[in-house]
């Protein structure tokens, strides 16, 4: 079923954690709400959308920090170091964006933002999910 979303929800986003899994949710909907503004062309709408996602993933982020803490074994300073990259992909967006103005590809955009949170709910995010569910983050 096509729901026009870029990014259809997906149950292996969730870690097990409730309040992450409602954090990757809310990440969800702001990619799809960004790729909707991008559909319709309003680069306005598109920057400030991408400066809402930015701060709500700082956010979520220092969550994620807190918890994996607790997490015996796990790979903190790794995990906190992509978490910084991440951010960085969305400053570089926002700022090619707003550098490039109304002749910004605004088709590039949700690609680049389903990859990039994909990325990071799936594959940066597998340990945790590792942890909390006892499974396999990667089945064979």
């Amino acid at each position: 079923m096509d729901t026009g979303d870029h990014l259809p929800w997906n149950s292996r986003f969730e870690v097990g954690v409730p309040e992450l899994d409602a954090d990757h949710r809310e990440i969800v909907d702001g990619i799809n709400r960004i790729g909707r503004f991008c559909d319709a062309l309003d680069h306005g709408a598109v920057a400030n959308a991408l400066c809402d996602l930015y701060a709500f993933c700082l956010e979520h982020f220092a969550r994620e920090e807190v918890i994996i803490q607790t997490i015996p074994g796990f790979a903190v300073a790794a995990h906190v170091s992509g978490h910084q990259r991440r951010a960085q992909d969305l400053v570089d967006a926002k700022q090619r964006l707003s550098a490039e103005s109304g002749a910004y590809d605004l088709t590039a955009l949700p690609p680049f933002l389903v990859d990039w949170f994909c990325r990071h709910a799936i594959g940066h995010d597998a340990q945790i999910r590792a942890f909390f569910f006892n499974d396999d983050p990667f089945p064979r």
